[in-house]
């Protein structure tokens, strides 16, 4: 018998006999475990991700790029970070997947919140949550409003530059001796603004907001010189050429006055005296007396115009000022006779020829 054959027969017998017995058998030892081979309970156990730095919450301009970082220790890691707009729940940023993340300071990220997850076989584990705070400043101003002088009727318009990030524009306007308000609907960089005479001396104003404030810029005053159908009311200021001039109140029926003061014979009939004092500044250089370079008329509401009488004499007219130096100050009387209808609707008339490339008109009421 050979040595396998023995082997075989000597192995079953064994088996054979074990069963007889109620014994288990013994696997072959092709069967059994190799003492070297790994199982569950010998791997090792590779632990969570430890945050060893946290994303810091910064305050940044507009604009600019913020950069917010995790770091940690462990094997393998990996990162994702989400965000969460004011408001918002949290969402996976795409491709957000390094230790740093750069987002853009925009406005509408004021306020947002950023947290990293940083994993790796052993788990997950998240970060504090950043907040980043978008700093947009105030509005600059780079072109203040200037200054509008235009004749009544005709549109002033005001006008404002600014930079900075959106904007948005109200203008206020202010009465003399009254508080700033706001004009309705006046919500561009420019306002424009009918003139009449009533507005003269009217100041206006832009009042630029951005989500970093509010500035308002200068004061630009709005001038309006009267026309016939528009004239200046009586003790209002003009500045001409070279002349400032006020027609004081007008004496429609200067007659009783007239013969009080001995300055002539009455009207014609039908006619009608009427008077009026005209306070005069000299403005220009040098020296010039007011009959020089002002002219003084009466336009009644006949549309014909009257000048000084010949009629009457009084020694406080136009005639009778000496030449004023820049800033001297004088009044005079101008007495005209006028149909008696047509003193209703009439109007001073004063040019100034001082300058005859550059003629100023201003026009006055009665009263």
């Amino acid at each position: 018998m050979s040595i396998t054959s023995f082997k075989r027969s000597s192995l079953a017998v064994a088996v054979a006999v074990s069963l007889g017995l109620g014994l288990t058998p013994v696997a072959s030892a092709a069967a059994l475990p190799s003492a070297t081979s790994g199982s569950a309970a010998s791997r090792a156990v590779v632990a969570k991700p430890t945050i060893t730095g946290q994303p810091a919450s910064p305050t940044v301009v507009t604009g600019n790029a913020v950069r917010f970082s995790v770091r940690a220790t462990g094997a393998g890691l990996t990162y994702r970070w989400e965000e969460s707009l004011a408001g918002h729940p949290w969402a996976t940023i795409p491709n957000a997947k390094a230790a740093d993340l750069y987002v853009a300071a925009v406005p509408g990220r004021n306020k947002a919140h950023y947290r990293a997850i940083v994993a790796n076989t052993g788990g997950q584990v998240y970060s504090h949550a950043a907040m980043l705070t978008v700093v947009v400043p105030r509005a600059s101003i780079s072109a203040q409003p200037v200054n509008v002088r235009v004749v009544s009727g005709q549109l002033a318009t005001f006008s404002v530059k600014a930079t900075g990030l959106s904007l948005g524009y109200r203008w206020q306007g202010k009465v003399p001796g009254k508080d700033w308000g706001y004009i309705a609907g006046a919500t561009k960089s420019s306002y424009s603004v009918r003139a009449i005479v009533a507005r003269n001396g009217y100041q206006f104003r832009a009042v630029i907001n951005n989500p970093g404030g509010q500035v308002n810029s200068g004061v630009a005053g709005l001038g309006v010189d009267p026309t016939r159908a528009d004239p200046y009311r009586a003790n209002v200021a003009s500045y001409l050429t070279k002349w400032g001039v006020v027609v004081r109140p007008t004496n429609t029926d200067a007659a009783a006055e007239v013969k009080t003061d001995k300055l002539g014979p009455p009207p014609l009939a039908g006619n009608r005296y009427v008077a009026a004092f005209v306070d005069v500044r000299y403005l220009g250089a040098g020296s010039t007396a007011p009959y020089v370079g002002l002219d003084v008329e009466f336009i009644g509401g006949d549309g014909r115009t009257y000048t000084d009488t010949n009629r009457l004499y009084w020694n406080n007219s136009i005639y009778s000022i000496d030449p004023l130096y820049y800033g001297a100050t004088a009044e005079f009387a101008t007495i005209v006779e006028v149909p008696a209808a047509a003193v209703a609707g009439g109007r001073w008339r004063i040019d100034d020829t001082t300058d005859y490339s550059n003629i100023r008109t201003t026009w006055y009421g009665l009263s």
